[in-house]
């Protein structure tokens, strides 16, 4: 087992290696870790233990881990971000289309409006809350996230109601505007006001 003065001198550079990831920087400590230790049961001298031991886990540089981690992380990301807003994007013109169909009168406006309401509250705002839940540092901010999300799907359907002259869109509305104006707005001003103490 490696002493704490050893450790501390593979800690001194990976701190040094221009890695930001805490956990990248933990979990490659306890990697080269064990390397050194098993050159150093080997009769290896401690210094080049730890030359060679970056030279197994890292061979070009301790950053290139670092920028194939962050590719193979945001793929899937920037995979569902093209989704999301995509989705977003049909959503939004079919609803649209469908409000200014519904000023002209005409029979289909409804069923268009419809479809891109569908697609809106249900691919886009999930996907939408999905991402902004990830990037969520606390729980608190993933409450928020989730609570934002019920009254903005309440205000939206209580719209679209309301366009449509079904019943329940005013209690839907105030729903909605309610929880958007008294749980997300507070929480909203209060993060920018502390941002912009720091």
């Amino acid at each position: 087992m490696l002493a704490e003065w050893q450790v501390d001198v593979l800690q001194q550079r990976i701190d040094n290696s221009g890695l930001t990831r805490i956990n990248l920087k933990e979990e490659l400590l306890d990697h080269l870790c064990c390397c050194v230790e098993e050159l150093l049961c080997s009769g290896s001298a401690f210094e080049p233990a730890i030359e060679q031991a970056f030279q197994q886990v890292c061979p070009d540089d301790p950053t290139e881990i670092e920028k194939q981690l962050v590719l193979l992380l945001n793929q899937p990301s920037y995979q569902m971000k093209k989704i999301t807003y995509g989705s977003g994007l049909l959503s939004s013109v079919a609803m649209i289309i469908g409000i200014l169909l519904k000023f002209f009168h005409w029979t289909s406006s409804a069923s268009i409006f419809v479809a891109g309401l569908l697609l809106f509250l249900g691919l886009f705002l999930p996907l939408l809350l999905f991402l902004h839940y990830r990037l969520a540092g606390s729980s608190l901010q993933r409450s928020i996230t989730g609570v934002g999300m019920i009254g903005s799907v309440a205000a939206g359907v209580g719209v679209s109601f309301k366009l449509l002259h079904y019943p329940g869109a005013d209690l839907l509305v105030f729903s909605g505007a309610a929880i958007l104006t008294f749980a997300i707005l507070p929480f909203l001003f209060y993060r920018a006001y502390k941002n912009a103490l720091n």
